[in-house]
């Protein structure tokens, strides 16, 4: 059984990659070309920091294009009826919308990592003994602990791919929920949208409100690299429940109020 529901789920998650290649495409050549043609401007020219502006915009664009095809990857399937050959198949909720946001997530990870990867490359090669000396004046440094720094960029990108999840999760909830109704589809998504977002920002917020006076405090007298890594730490953990339990809902209404 549980060789068989793995298969489901792969062929799934194989559906939703074909349907997400040309934006993985796209992201990965756009900055590959972005690159190259930095290498060549900026080579052995005094501008050479200004690569790190492209470069986080190709950042934003490989994160916000999942967001985007999180609404793809469900309205396309009702405009083309194909939800309901899904509800005839022996899948259930979890496996369906699973498999998408598992793409998705895969899409976010191919994407920064392309640009990432791309990024460091031309900075090593535009810039690599500046880098190298600002790296050894760090590890000489006594204040300075190069594996918390790198912990931090790790739970940073973490904290990321947990907001995206949090994200994908309310936008999953509220095209459910828009699509139960046969007018005004789109208003009650947005509405849905909002919501949800409201809703977990006010319960976050008071949650955050109970512990405030301890961080305050703690923050106030010892802000290290450290504290910051619990606070992303902390911040992803949240963010992953909160994503958890908007997911289970909207699988629960998948499961039980979406009909052939």
């Amino acid at each position: 059984m549980q060789a068989n529901g793995y298969r489901k789920f792969s062929a799934l998650y194989g559906k939703e990659m074909r349907e997400l290649s040309l934006e993985i495409i796209i992201v990965t050549g756009l900055a590959a070309v972005v690159n190259l043609y930095l290498f060549f401007r900026l080579n052995h020219t005094p501008y050479i920091r200004l690569l790190i502006v492209p470069n986080l915009m190709l950042l934003g664009l490989a994160g916000f294009l999942p967001f985007l095809a999180s609404f793809k990857l469900i309205n396309r399937e009702w405009k083309s009826n194909t939800v309901y050959m899904l509800l005839s198949l022996p899948v259930r909720g979890a496996s369906v919308l699973g498999a998408k946001a598992a793409a998705l997530l895969t899409q976010y990870i191919a994407g920064t990592m392309a640009v990432g990867i791309s990024a460091a490359l031309l900075s090593l090669a535009l810039a690599g003994p500046e880098i190298k000396a600002v790296l050894q004046q760090l590890y000489i440094n006594p204040g300075v602990n190069l594996n918390q720094l790198l912990g931090s960029g790790v739970l940073f990108y973490l904290l990321s791919m947990a907001g995206l999840l949090y994200l994908v999760s309310i936008s999953f909830g509220s095209q459910i929920a828009g699509h139960l109704v046969r007018s005004y589809s789109g208003l009650v998504t947005l509405l849905v949208f909002v919501a949800l977002l409201y809703i977990v920002q006010y319960f976050g917020g008071l949650l955050a409100y109970q512990f405030s006076p301890y961080f305050l405090t703690f923050l106030s007298n010892q802000w290290t690299v450290s504290t910051f890594n619990k606070f992303l730490l902390l911040s992803t953990i949240g963010l992953v429940v909160a994503s958890a339990v908007i997911y289970l809902g909207t699988v629960w209404v998948y499961n039980r109020r979406i009909e052939l």
